[in-house]
């Protein structure tokens, strides 16, 4: 079974949303290394795809570089690469930033003058044109992405058609502009329900300008024509569109998660739900269970409920530990409570009681720890995961409870 993992943002009371994970078509000098650099601060390490650039280039795309099993992806990958390796792309949060095509030009030779100077591309003019589209297009054929022998020519207008229809697939497109840039940063982690607590963005891998003759200018905007028709087209088109198309998304997630969180007297919750809480992690489905779910790593892992308020309740959940020596602890409202467990096929099912003396006025945080975690790749050699996992856990049930305080199995 593909190892794939699907990454659930948790957000605060007010907004939850899911995607199978964030990709991030990083088109060079577009302050692609300053949002990498924000991004990352919310992703453990084991969760970022580890390459940022590709490798091999053939008909079939490109084949050495690893799967994507992670939470986010982001680097100078083309959208076709995103295409052939994220199986979950429908499902993905997909964006790019895009700066004006001669700017990006001239930052992107003054880069590499510094950095690789013997390079063609460290004269603007000989600079390889038109890298937008070539980062946009959904085939290497397009972008000259392979070998002579296996290159497909293109005429300019169907390039720029298929560049065009990919960033309408895109969740967010940015772009880097004095006004907007800083709110369009905010916008997208209040998108992907990312804190974002900056109280500057950095800016990262700058050069300094210098003035160019305007004959040279000429020269670049002929050559980057298509780069050029595609921003256009972009800054007429996308800002509004991706803008509302969000909200609405944004909306209809309050919408599910103020349901979840109005006061209720039973609960069943499964883990492909909008949930307030934090430190949970998924890996692939194993086949143990048609239902989805998480894993404690090494911090305990919390979620939140509002049930009736002094009202004693009886907690069931199913996990399965990693190695027979884990077992669950756990702890309402800072309370920790006795855990009972009796074996349903492969999960075994932990009951607790809840006293309401703990639950109050019905305001529940449910704290999930372990008594110990190992490497799933040192426990488990066949397996390339190097998280520290404990067990997993895929359904929470809360009923109120008829035992007056008594812990009862039954």
């Amino acid at each position: 079974m593909k190892n794939i993992l699907r990454l659930t943002f948790i957000l605060s009371a007010l907004a939850s949303t899911n995607f199978a994970r964030v990709n991030f078509i990083h088109i060079p000098k577009c302050a692609g290394t300053t949002i990498h650099s924000l991004l990352e601060k919310s992703f453990h390490v084991d969760e970022i795809y580890p390459q940022r650039h590709m490798l091999k280039f053939t008909m079939d795309g490109c084949m050495d570089s690893a799967d994507i099993n992670h939470a986010l992806v982001s680097g100078h990958f083309p959208f076709w690469f995103y295409m052939q390796k994220d199986t979950s792309i429908d499902q993905s949060f997909t964006f790019t930033i895009l700066r004006d095509p001669v700017q990006r030009v001239l930052s992107h030779s003054r880069y590499i003058a510094k950095t690789e100077p013997k390079k063609n591309g460290a004269n603007p003019l000989t600079h390889r044109p038109n890298w937008i589209a070539r980062m946009l297009c959904s085939d290497p054929t397009f972008s000259g992405d392979v070998s002579k022998e296996e290159r497909v020519e293109y005429s300019e207008e169907e390039f720029f058609q298929d560049c065009i229809q990919n960033l309408k697939k895109l969740d967010l497109v940015l772009f880097i502009d004095e006004d907007t840039f800083s709110s369009g940063v905010q916008h997208l982690f209040d998108s992907l329900g990312i804190p974002f607590n900056e109280q500057s963005i950095p800016v990262l891998n700058v050069t300094k300008a210098k003035k160019i003759p305007e004959d040279v200018l000429r020269k670049i905007r002929k050559r980057n024509q298509l780069d050029i028709r595609i921003y256009e087209y972009a800054k007429k088109h996308f800002p509004l569109q991706n803008y509302l198309k969000k909200q609405k998304k944004k909306k209809q997630s309050l919408d599910s998660l103020q349901e979840k969180i109005k006061p209720s007297r039973s609960i069943i919750h499964d883990f492909d739900q909008p949930m307030v809480g934090s430190s949970w992690h998924r890996r692939e489905d194993v086949g143990l269970s048609t239902l989805p779910f998480q894993y404690i790593r090494d911090k305990s892992a919390s979620i939140e409920f509002n049930v009736l308020g002094q009202t004693d309740y009886q907690m069931h959940f199913y996990a399965r530990a990693i190695a027979p020596d884990i077992y669950p602890s756990v702890q309402v409202n800072k309370i920790k409570l006795l855990v009972k467990r009796n074996t349903v096929e492969n999960f075994s099912r932990y009951s607790v009681f809840i006293p309401k003396s703990v639950v109050g006025d019905g305001h529940l945080k449910i704290e999930f720890c372990a008594n110990k975690n190992y490497a799933m790749n040192k426990k488990y050699p066949h397996v390339d995961d190097t998280r520290k996992l404990s067990y997993a856990l895929n359904r929470i049930e809360l009923n109120p409870s008829s035992f007056n305080g008594e812990y009862n199995e039954n």
